[in-house]
């Protein structure tokens, strides 16, 4: 028997209930935060999907999010979820996982691209060049863009429609 266990053998049997759950308490404060177990999780996802093995990577890009990942990690662990999902074939729940990501963070470009993806694989291309088009007239810094920035929006506005 090793001596930290005799030793937490010996501390059990000194103690009475209260004082065993006191240990027990701080034995838990050894495990990692909720943070960094989300981060690790988003670590090992990412990797996985790095790989190729996107099937493996959902479950775990699932509970990083359940653990409470925040900001950037957050969208990263949103678009690749919904990206490994329609890799997957599974577009109905990446169509739902990157629009909670675009609700998220509403304007960023990582999540609409990504969204226009699974627009177009869901049937909806007008849709998703529409959403591409907003977002390049809406960060574009082109000056021949610029003169036309009104009439491409209404021209792509009305795609599809």
């Amino acid at each position: 028997m090793s001596s930290a266990s005799a030793s937490f053998k010996v501390v059990k049997e000194k103690t009475d209930l209260s004082s065993r759950s006191s240990i027990m308490l701080m034995l838990d404060y050894n495990r990692p935060p909720m943070a960094m177990r989300a981060a690790n999780f988003l670590r090992s996802a990412l990797a996985l999907d790095r790989r190729g093995n996107e099937g493996a990577a959902i479950p775990l890009y699932r509970r990083a999010i359940r653990l409470g990942l925040q900001g950037d990690s957050l969208r990263d662990a949103l678009v690749c979820l919904g990206s490994s999902l329609r890799s997957v074939g599974e577009i109905a729940a990446a169509k739902r996982i990157l629009l909670k990501g675009r609700r998220q963070f509403p304007g960023d470009p990582v999540v609409i691209l990504f969204l226009s993806l699974v627009e177009h694989d869901a049937g909806s291309p007008s849709l998703a060049v529409r959403q591409l088009a907003s977002l390049y007239l809406g960060t574009t810094t082109d000056r021949g863009v610029a003169k036309y920035r009104s009439v491409l929006r209404r021209k792509f506005h009305g795609l599809g429609r």
